[in-house]
């Protein structure tokens, strides 16, 4: 697996559905604001992409998913889209099976 955090390749969510699968448990990168929780996800092409965990409509249905995945990050599949094309529009998640 390449180093995510060195290349700045991140999942850009969007309005439209995209099928992720966490492959990875999180790291933290540095951002201009601080450090930022991520992990390391597979998308439905098969790219490796960094995704960023830090926003609370995201993170609270990823915990979710986590404590069903035996706690573990690594292995959760799920479907990601924004609400909206706003900057701060929540983001939406539906589990994969």
């Amino acid at each position: 697996m390449e180093n995510i955090q060195d290349k700045k390749n991140f999942l850009k969510v969007t309005t439209d559905w995209t099928d992720v699968e966490i492959i990875s448990e999180p790291y933290v990168i540095l951002t201009i604001r601080g450090y930022a929780p991520a992990v390391t996800i597979k998308n439905q092409n098969g790219e490796e992409l960094g995704f960023y965990l830090s926003a609370k409509s995201l993170s609270d249905k990823v915990e979710e998913l986590r404590k069903k995945n035996n706690n573990n990050f690594t292995g959760i599949k799920f479907k990601v889209k924004k609400e909206s094309n706003e900057k701060f529009a929540q983001y939406l998640i539906e589990e994969l099976i």
